[in-house]
């Protein structure tokens, strides 16, 4: 019988080739299979690729991540055993993109402040609540995720920005920034959208100097990774600026919710990494498993090919 690995049985497709059956691990399990010769695909998330990294699996044919990003694995590792490695490029997109459309919404509609107030009340102040149309949306990240982003807010009438490394032009986007004039881009944002990867200069890129460029009413929406703040700086400048608002989905770590600081604050609203979630992106990530996987066994094509 021919082994599949996962730590994550849900992601993957149940009608697995006949032959294979498919194998829970964990950190700790995955240590058993070194030099199992009957181990052919491994379906998983970086947590346990960079676990594989420290074993030899002779007769794997694949190694496929659930995330699109592959921070912190080393691909080369992979390359010199002669493993391809696949990403989920593409299968995150709408998902995310309505998401953010979600949380523009709730944030112009100021639902954290009208929840309170369940019943209409004729002088009740409600002019806080506000249009996404005529606002100028800066996305940073231009990539499968951020053009989604664009694309689904276009019918909005906010005007779109974007900032990255070196990207010039792309659908959706009325201008790019990049790092040299990323103070400007900051200026110009009425919400600022996180859609960046964890890279070197991604890591601690929005810092105290930067945030004090921003709009005094900026909306800020992180579903990238949160290595992106200088989390002290984020913290102490939305402690002290309660006009700016910010909704945070994406962390490395799930915050304790008794212990999380950023859930003190009223101008932040914390949700628990819901972002990437819906029945249809589960089952898009369970068809490329699957189709990659008989690629694989018949000697096609594989999509998202890191190496």
């Amino acid at each position: 019988m021919k082994i599949i690995l996962t730590d994550i049985p849900k992601y993957c497709p149940e009608n697995i080739p006949t032959g294979f059956v498919l194998v829970k691990v964990n950190l700790q399990t995955i240590l058993s299979y070194n030099n199992n010769r009957d181990v052919e695909f491994v379906f998983c998330s970086r947590a346990l690729a960079r676990k594989i990294q420290e074993i030899e699996l002779p007769a794997c044919k694949l190694l496929h991540l659930f995330s699109v990003g592959y921070d912190n694995i080393d691909i080369k590792v992979f390359k010199d055993k002669n493993i391809p490695v696949c990403n989920a490029a593409g299968i995150y997109d709408n998902v995310l993109a309505e998401y953010v459309v979600y949380a523009m919404l709730l944030y112009a509609k100021r639902f954290h402040r009208s929840l309170k107030n369940k019943m209409f009340r004729l002088f009740r102040n409600y002019h806080y609540i506000t249009e996404i149309a005529g606002k100028t949306v800066g996305i940073m990240g231009c990539g499968h995720v951020g053009s989604a982003v664009a694309m689904h807010l276009l019918g909005f009438g906010a005007e779109i920005i974007g900032y990255a490394k070196s990207t010039m032009q792309k659908e959706g986007f009325s201008k790019i920034y990049h790092k040299e004039d990323i103070t400007v881009f900051f200026k110009k944002c009425d919400f600022i959208i996180n859609t960046l990867p964890h890279t070197p200069s991604t890591i601690g890129l929005i810092n105290m100097s930067l945030l004090e460029c921003a709009k005094s009413t900026m909306t800020f929406i992180n579903i990238g990774r949160d290595s992106i703040f200088n989390r002290e700086d984020f913290y102490h400048y939305l402690k002290s600026h309660k006009n700016v608002t910010a909704i945070l989905d994406m962390y490395e770590l799930i915050p304790n919710p008794i212990t999380n600081k950023y859930r003190r604050l009223s101008n932040v609203l914390i949700l628990p990494r819901i972002a990437s979630i819906s029945q249809e992106s589960d089952r898009n990530l369970k068809d490329l498993l699957r189709s990659n996987m008989d690629a694989v066994i018949n000697n096609g094509n594989i999509k998202n090919r890191l190496i």
